[in-house]
């Protein structure tokens, strides 16, 4: 929460009103918590064969390394959410590992 007040307050000439700034950041803020939130739910509420097939190949990488489970609890909004933490949680570390990413969340654009 500091980081989010310290941008609202920052002495950057950004030309926007601390309102839009206050935006901007609600706006990363949700995109984050609610991208996660999908890495969770794809992981552990598909039952769907892909969802099967994830568990198979996921959850053992996650039993010897429970780091690969973002820490959105502790790490909050400033939690990094590219598409390699995605990957790793959901263990398709390869690209083209056959995942289209729209289906982990992956998706980095507003709204997804």
């Amino acid at each position: 929460m500091r980081a989010f007040f310290a941008t609202l307050n920052s002495g950057e000439k950004t030309g926007k009103l601390p309102v839009m700034r206050f935006a901007d950041e609600h706006d990363r803020y949700y995109g984050v918590i609610h991208r996660v939130g999908r890495w969770f739910c794809k992981m552990f509420f598909d039952t769907s064969n892909e969802g099967r097939e994830l568990h198979g190949r996921a959850l053992p990488l996650i039993a010897r390394e429970p780091e690969h489970i973002p820490d959105i609890i502790f790490g909050g909004p400033e939690l990094p959410v590219d598409e390699t933490t995605g990957r790793r949680f959901l263990a398709s570390c390869k690209l083209g590992g056959g995942y289209a990413e729209s289906n982990y969340g992956l998706d980095q654009r507003k709204g997804h």
